[in-house]
């Protein structure tokens, strides 16, 4: 058996090369690659369906990561007017006497 590498797409690429003797000699190996073709082909499918799951996940992430960043910048802000006010407040409450002489 003499074929290119850049040719084979599966096991059966191979098995359609092989004589009918080759194919007896060999066949629990040919029903072993045969069976392990499969399982690879649907490890390769469970694979692609994670990463778009794991894609997912991370883009739902990302948005709750810049949701809960946008509030955080929210909060800081209203922190900062609510102290503004506050120190307004006791600058207006404060008696004449204790503004000057502070």
């Amino acid at each position: 058996m003499n074929i290119r590498l850049d040719s084979i797409n599966s096991i059966e690429d191979i098995i359609e090369n092989l004589s009918d003797e080759e194919k007896e000699l060999h066949h629990e190996l040919i029903v072993e690659c045969r069976k392990r073709e499969v399982q690879t082909i649907q490890a390769g499918i469970t694979t692609r369906n994670n990463i778009i799951r794991l894609g997912n996940a991370a883009f739902h992430i990302i948005s709750n990561l810049e949701k809960i960043y946008r509030t955080s910048q929210n909060l800081e802000q209203d922190s900062i007017n609510t102290k503004n006010r506050i120190m307004e407040n006791k600058l207006r409450n404060m008696p004449d006497d204790k503004f000057f002489n502070a």
